[in-house]
């Protein structure tokens, strides 16, 4: 009976103070833990285990440490009683989950840790028969277990999704169990059950495989059906969910998706007029269901993916099933929620893109809403006349737009050409062409903005672009001027907002790129020319003048880097490079093109093949400049002149009088280009790492202010002991030698996550040092440009001293690399001793453990003695602690000076390197040939170098 008023009291809170009240609590807690062990009465248990699911709630840190082993002890032995096996999951559902703020606490009480339940969580699963043994009980039809199980399994994979899934893997015959939960007819076990897989299923693609092969993706086809397809609840948002889980990023599931003929069964799902001939209403809900089915859609066909014909097959599926022609009237369909029709514009636009046929079905298709105009007119239409349409609308309508002209040359052609003048035209009649033309002059930022970016679309060949030079606009005065010179004229007006200006930019980049006639024409407009020049110039105050500045920039630098250009005008490419190289001068064009790649709105353009919301940069404005602005800023550096520089690596022409190396050359450079790519991942990467360290530091000190509050709980607890020799341990000092072992593992974890990050630097560096060798001999097997004329005497004199400085830096390599090698030794031996020192405090670790268990069996022998003996325990491992901490500074500060000499050294080696790699290009660039000699020394000297090698790669790089 007192036992009884005991717990209860605790429960209620009662007792007083808030000691007696815990220390009551961890004491009924422990109590009936003992109970459920060991009674052998069933109600006995069953009462314990309930017992333990009420005093879970309040005492969650006594029941997880007490009672977890007993709770899962007592499900295994007493499986056949429900009722035990329900309250034992129940109590350890409330253990690892998280406690709301406040809940069983006083005011003036700390929060909850919110790690705890991971802690708990974490010790549960290191066991995976813990795992196991719950997706047995599965197998279990009576809800008071199926049901926690299911709500248990939940929480630990939220909790430690990575090792759950591992547990699950290890399991044979897990998965079936877990789908079996979709056919349960308790609705609330199969909804608990769909949250369970979709955490399960998370970026783990062998599970992702097992479920979609096992039935899944069907059933749940199945229940989308039963919950009435998007008229349905979160019950269809859940499956919708898993479905796009299960098929995003995973080739073998998108197959087999296809394979089984479930193509067909989503197109039911856009049916939203089924029976009564009205659309149902437009819930919350609803939307939410559509937009995830038309993300599952796009997750088939997103431009992303690496395998183009699994793109194609699904396109195709898609077209023949109906999904994409049902999408295409709903895109011309009123009364759709506006975030459905973006969506549905999206998903359109990824079926368009790069499919011929699909393409022309979308093209030649009729809708009764836009009568007998063509689906091109009409949507061009859509674009450029309602300057009131949503925005994120116009952009969707762009990205449909843009997909069905990709690659698509004949519709491309057949739209520059409406904007020619055509004998026999109806006054009335209006063009795609003129729709285009009229949005591109309307005033609307955003209008002007779109019809630029339509207008890119139409000229992917250089056909196009030089047809599009003679449209002639009509002025006030009743003369003409072209397109070209206008679209400039207007680009230069600082009235207009400055996303109409970008959009201008973008459309003349896009023209004079690989159109020499274009080029031609621009340089021959004197009013043109001067606003590209000072738009460089001029030092920008505000974010907008940034942008134009670059732009104009990439424009200049275009006219530039064409071939075959007739100058007529007053501006030649000549003249154009010295007001570029003297004037406007190399550091300002650098910083102006620096300064669009470093921008915000540059780095979002490049996640998406869609328009972004911002309208300054799109997609492929993106590509041109990463394709031309490197060529541009060595064309002003005067590393390039106007004959020898290089055609994109696109252009399949070539100038007549451009030398037979040049596509050797071109394609010489892309391979560096993407070497260079490379090299940058790789030193993303050792950023990432030294960040990790970093953190991995930043614990260690974390580490030694607990191993401080050791020490004073230590010696806390000599005082103590003499005066309570005659008394049984105290749970206090328990709980420090328990502390002490955790900063003992602590330090022997940080010591191997150490070892594992220089092992990694090591791999990295040599993946560095492979693409170096890569680059190296792509550049000696490159032909080196032929001398036109004879070598007059300064370029041999200049040849010497450049031979002679050679050989100096090449001397000064080997001995920093010899530096390098010794102190690389001198690391190794740091790292050997860091290991030894780590099984030196595993071995403290097993004698302070070996010495906690002698002092028990003291204790529990006799207690006169027990006081000294703790002593001189205490005292042997306060000085082997001392000891090892003062070793363990030691060699963390030889480890940072070492880790500061390495960097110098490298950044020694880097700078020689680039000097090395300077001189070598400006023999080259002389049309001077490097000696055999000098480049069998290069190569060994890089046998000998790989890591000076590396990171010199980098520098050069940035270069």
């Amino acid at each position: 009976m007192s036992f009884l008023t005991k717990g209860i009291s605790a429960v209620l809170g009662g007792g007083g103070e808030g000691g007696p009240a815990e220390a009551d609590g961890a004491e009924a807690v422990e109590r009936l833990a003992s109970r459920l062990q060991s009674s052998t009465l069933i109600e006995d248990r069953r009462d314990a285990a309930r017992g333990l699911k009420g005093l879970s709630k309040q005492y969650k840190v006594e029941v997880g440490t007490q009672g977890m082993d007993v709770l899962v002890s007592a499900v295994e032995k007493d499986r056949s009683d429900p009722e035990i096996v329900a309250n034992c999951l129940e109590a350890l559902l409330t253990v690892m989950s998280a406690s709301p703020a406040g809940e069983g606490k006083k005011e003036d009480e700390p929060p909850p840790d919110s790690d705890l339940g991971v802690q708990f969580t974490e010790i549960f699963v290191k066991r995976q028969e813990n795992v196991a043994m719950l997706l047995g009980l599965l197998e279990e039809y009576d809800f008071p277990v199926r049901w926690p199980t299911v709500k248990l399994l939940t929480t630990l994979l939220t909790n430690k999704t990575s090792r759950v899934q591992e547990c699950v893997l290890e399991s044979p015959g897990s998965v079936p169990l877990l789908m079996d939960l979709l056919s349960d007819n308790r609705e609330i076990i199969r909804n608990d059950g769909l949250l369970l897989l979709s955490k399960l299923a998370s970026r783990n693609t062998q599970i992702q495989r097992m479920v979609a092969f096992s039935g899944g993706m069907e059933r749940l086809l199945e229940i989308i059906a039963e919950e009435s397809h998007s008229d349905g609840g979160i019950v269809v948002e859940d499956c919708v969910t898993l479905l796009l889980s299960l098929i995003r990023s995973n080739s073998s599931n998108q197959s087999y998706f296809r394979e089984a003929s479930l193509v067909p069964r989503m197109a039911s799902f856009f049916d939203f007029t089924p029976e009564g001939g009205e659309m149902s209403p437009w819930t919350p809900q609803k939307v939410r269901n559509v937009i995830l089915m038309l993300r599952l859609i796009r997750a088939f066909i997103s431009p992303i993916q690496s395998q183009a014909q699994s793109t194609a097959t699904a396109q195709q599926a898609f077209a023949q099933c109906g999904v994409f022609s049902t999408l295409c009237k709903l895109m011309f369909t009123p009364n759709i929620d506006q975030t459905v029709t973006v969506e549905i514009m999206s998903a359109v636009a990824e079926l368009l893109r790069g499919n011929t046929s699909n393409q022309n079905l979308f093209l030649t298709m009729t809708h009764p809403l836009i009568g007998q105009q063509s689906v091109l007119v009409a949507t061009i239409m859509s674009l450029v006349t309602d300057d009131t349409r949503a925005i994120d609308l116009r952009l969707g309508t762009l990205y449909c737009l843009q997909s069905a002209l990709l690659h698509n040359e004949p519709v491309q052609t057949q739209i520059v050409a409406t904007l020619m003048p055509q004998e026999g035209q109806a006054p009335s009649g209006v063009t795609a062409g003129q729709l285009l033309c009229r949005g591109l002059f309307s005033g609307n930022e955003v209008t002007m903005w779109c019809s630029s970016a339509a207008l890119v679309a139409c000229i992917e060949t250089p056909a196009n672009k030089e047809e599009l030079i003679r449209v002639q606009l009509s002025v006030a005065d009743g003369g003409t001027v072209s397109l070209l010179h206008q679209a400039a004229i207007l680009a230069a007006r600082k009235d207009l907002p400055c996303r109409a200006r970008a959009g201008l930019l973008l459309l003349l980049s896009h023209w004079l790129h690989e159109c020499p006639a274009a080029v031609s024409k621009l340089l021959a407009s004197l009013p043109a020319v001067q606003f590209l020049t000072s738009a460089v110039e001029e030092q920008p105050d505000s974010q907008e003048q940034i942008i134009i500045r670059g732009l104009a920039a990439l424009v200049l630098g275009l006219c530039l880097l064409a071939k075959g250009v007739t100058a007529t005008g007053e501006f030649t490419q000549e003249s154009l490079l010295e007001i570029a190289q003297r004037r406007i001068r190399a550091e300002n064009f650098s910083e102006a093109l620096s300064a669009i790649s470093q921008s915000e709105l540059y780095m979002r353009a490049t996640r998406s093949f869609s328009p972004p919301a911002e309208v300054i940069f799109d997609y492929q404005y993106v590509q041109l400049f990463k394709l031309t602005s490197d060529n541009v800023i060595r064309m002003v550096d005067g590393q390039l002149d106007i004959v020898s520089a290089p055609p994109s690596p696109s252009s399949g022409r070539r100038s007549p009088d451009a030398p037979q190396t040049s596509t050797h050359i071109m394609e010489h450079d892309a391979v560096v280009a993407s070497y260079k790519e490379l090299i940058r991942d790789q030193d993303g990467q050792l950023i990432s790492m030294r960040e990790e360290l970093d953190t991995i530091k930043q614990q260690r000190a974390r580490e030694q202010e607990e191993r401080a509050d050791l020490t004073r709980q230590l010696k806390e607890l000599q005082l103590n002991q003499a005066n309570e020799v005659d008394g049984p341990p105290r749970q206090d000092q328990v709980n420090g030698g328990a502390n002490v072992a955790e900063v003992l593992a602590a330090n022997a974890s940080m010591s191997q996550q150490l070892q594992e990050l220089t092992a990694s630097l090591a791999s990295l560096r040599q993946e560095k040092a492979a693409l170096q060798t890569q680059l190296q001999a792509r550049q000696d097997t490159s032909p080196a440009p032929t001398s036109s004329s004879q070598v007059e005497s300064q370029q041999a004199a200049a040849l010497h001293a450049a031979n002679q400085e050679l050989d100096q830096l090449r001397h000064a390599m080997r001995v920093a690399e010899q530096r390098l090698h010794e102190e690389r030794e001198t690391s190794a031996r740091r790292d050997e001793e860091v290991v030894s020192l780590s099984g030196r405090l595993q071995l403290s670790e097993q004698q302070r453990e070996h010495a906690q268990a002698e002092l028990k069996a003291h204790f529990a022998d006799t207690q006169d003695e027990d006081g000294q003996d703790l002593k001189e325990v205490l005292v042997k491992l306060k000085a082997s602690k001392e000891d090892l901490s003062r070793r363990f500074a030691k060699l963390n500060d030889s480890q940072k000076t070492l880790q500061s000499e390495q960097e110098d050294l490298l950044v020694l080696l880097a700078n020689q390197d680039v000097k090395l790699e300077k001189w070598r290009q400006r023999l080259v660039t002389n049309g001077l040939e490097v000696s055999e000699d000098e480049d069998d020394d290069g190569d060994d000297d890089g046998d000998e170098s790989d890591e000076g090698g590396s990171d010199s790669a980098g520098d050069e790089d940035e270069n």
